[in-house]
């Protein structure tokens, strides 16, 4: 079996359906090459929603969200002006908010592990209730063996193997924005790009460590200072409310249909159009994860000609991954023939 780390990949993921609402989703860096405010518009309608996968900072706090930033320079910079721009351009658009579907690291106490030989081990920091059982079924059940957790592991490697299935938590924050809309609260922020000479970065300890960002690096922050072009009302998910999101997890990655998949299902029913910008295999595993755990709430039911449309498309989504993971697999070696005598 090669140990290959899997080319990363940067898309545009894109379901159709016959609803009204239309939402952007950013759920990676935004490395495309640098779009002007006034010339490209990613949204569709101006009734779309934006929701971003990154949770809140201040400049005081160190690094920000791992996707408005990226290890090299001249890419990082392209990030933080793009999420720039396009706050810029939302704030023009309509008068919704900016959908944060981030928890900051130290509320998240669910994390798992992908072990050499191609199983998982869950560490709850919070109760002794075991998921594996649950997993072990949702693995089996989308046809994952333990060959290719080794294979896709490798993308965790600077994580040493581990992941807290980030993504799919957001994705949860995302449906339970129309769902559970009191698991939000409001603040009005302005975003901030912030350049690495600035002087607040000064006197900054992150873990007891003295922190600044790298010569060059251009940072995205957000603050309360007014700026008419930029400041607008962002939503962001109220501390304690992890608990509800894990709980709905679980029963989206469970073998029978239940209420939180039903919710799901109408979330995209409910849709004309989801895009989601992901990056498969970039430093972690939770994208792909995510869009299967979405593929799994159309499961252990009938399904409606529109919700079979909907599973068609998440399914072309997923299909090409599945087939890189696989062309990675050495194949079992041939068994050496029988001497003769």
């Amino acid at each position: 079996m090669s140990s290959t780390r899997l080319n990363p990949s940067y898309q545009m993921d894109i379901i159709k359906s016959s609803g009204e609402k239309s939402s952007l989703e950013v759920a990676g860096p935004l490395i495309m090459e640098s779009f002007d405010q006034n010339q490209i518009d990613p949204f569709i309608t101006e009734n779309d929603y934006l929701f971003l996968q990154a949770e809140i900072k201040t400049v005081k706090e160190g690094n920000p969200a791992s996707n408005l930033r990226f290890p090299n320079k001249n890419t990082n910079n392209i990030v933080v002006e793009n999420i720039y721009n396009l706050y810029k351009i939302y704030q023009r658009l309509n008068e919704n908010p900016v959908v944060i579907t981030s928890y900051p690291r130290n509320q998240r106490y669910i994390s798992f592990k992908m072990n050499e030989d191609g199983t998982f081990t869950i560490t709850n920091k919070k109760t002794n209730d075991d998921y594996h059982e649950i997993l072990n079924q949702f693995l089996e059940s989308c046809n994952i063996t333990k060959e290719m957790i080794k294979i896709i592991r490798q993308s965790s490697e600077r994580a040493k193997y581990n992941t807290y299935m980030a993504d799919i938590i957001s994705f949860l924050l995302k449906v339970n924005y129309f769902h559970m809309p009191e698991l939000f609260e409001e603040k009005n922020l302005t975003p901030e790009i912030v350049e690495s000479i600035d002087e607040r970065f000064n006197d900054i300890i992150v873990n007891d460590q003295s922190w600044r960002p790298k010569d060059g690096f251009n940072s995205l922050y957000y603050s309360e200072n007014y700026n008419k072009n930029v400041t607008q009302k962002f939503m962001i998910p109220k501390p304690g409310t992890i608990d509800k999101v894990y709980y709905q997890m679980w029963n989206l990655l469970s073998n029978q249909d239940n209420g939180i998949k039903l919710m799901v299902r109408h979330f995209f029913t409910n849709s004309q159009i989801v895009q989601r910008w992901s990056d498969y295999w970039e430093s972690d595993v939770d994208d792909w994860f995510t869009i299967l755990a979405i593929i799994n709430a159309f499961k252990y039911t009938t399904l409606t000609n529109q919700e079979e449309e909907i599973l068609k498309q998440l399914k072309s989504i997923v299909s090409p991954l599945y087939e890189n993971i696989k062309s990675q697999i050495s194949p079992e070696p041939e068994p050496e023939p029988e001497p003769e005598y």
